[in-house]
């Protein structure tokens, strides 16, 4: 199971995210990596996570957002 995360970006940029529970409890992160100008659709592993509400906080370079996704097996 999986989700995706589409963004664009205008120059070569750092990508990081984390993603948590509703608890506030980190579930898990990727380091930096670096990613080309362009569209970029990532594909998020959710399969070892339970049936739930979840937060994804990803940062390009200095930009930060977050979104809430729903996972469902």
């Amino acid at each position: 199971n999986s989700g995706t995360l589409e963004f664009s970006i205008e120059k070569a940029s750092n990508l990081s995210y984390e993603i948590y529970d509703l608890l506030g409890k980190k579930i898990t992160h990727l380091n930096s990596t670096t990613l080309n100008a362009g569209t970029h659709i990532y594909n998020l592993n959710t399969e070892q996570l339970d049936n739930g509400t979840y937060l994804i906080k990803y940062q390009i370079n200095d930009q930060v957002k977050a979104a809430q996704f729903i996972v469902s097996h």
